[in-house]
């Protein structure tokens, strides 16, 4: 799957023009994929910076769909070039079966995000894989190049302390408490 097809389709379309008529500043600025595979399902969004807290996404699925999103208006998103995607999708999903093959990890769904990571503004395949309760991530250069490839369990997400109270009297208790710890992508769309 070519996002330069995605690109042409969502272009040529009526929506798109419209869209660009009424926001000719407006730039490409991340894109997003969901790939279900127990329900044989694909989604696919292109999304478009307006303003500081807008954003529009246009849903590719049967037919081309716009919605708007709210940003936090501390967010100013970079925009993408088209001519600086050096590695494909299709490519950057046979390196994540690969490496998906090689750790026994079969995925039931997997989302991938075309964006630019906040710290260094690089632009990269962030790449999570589900399968029951394990998670694999990776990050994939425009080389290629896995920047990040950890597999790990949601449980892992879950940690569970133990705090010893005790008090100059008699009385000691013990609490337990329950924090949720995510590790979340700068996700854009």
């Amino acid at each position: 799957m070519k996002i330069s097809e995605m690109f042409s389709k969502l272009e040529s379309s009526k929506e798109f023009k419209s869209f660009k008529k009424q926001n000719p500043h407006a730039y490409f600025c991340a894109a997003f994929f969901v790939f279900d595979y127990e329900a044989k399902e694909m989604k696919k969004q292109l999304d478009y910076y307006v303003s500081e807290n807008e954003i529009i996404t246009f849903s590719l699925d049967d037919k081309i769909l716009q919605q708007e999103a709210k940003m936090p208006e501390s967010e100013k998103l970079k925009e993408i070039k088209k001519d600086e995607i050096k590695i494909d999708l299709d490519e950057v999903l046979e390196k994540v079966k690969k490496e998906a093959e090689k750790l026994k990890f079969k995925p039931s769904k997997t989302i991938v995000i075309l964006q630019r990571l906040k710290e260094t503004e690089e632009l990269i395949w962030n790449i999570t894989s589900l399968s029951g309760f394990s998670i694999l991530r990776m990050h994939v250069s425009m080389k290629g190049e896995f920047l990040l490839n950890q597999k790990s369990s949601m449980m892992d997400m879950m940690k569970i302390q133990r705090n010893e109270k005790s008090s100059g009297s008699s009385c000691s208790g013990s609490e337990k408490e329950t924090e949720s710890h995510t590790d979340s992508a700068n996700y854009v769309g």
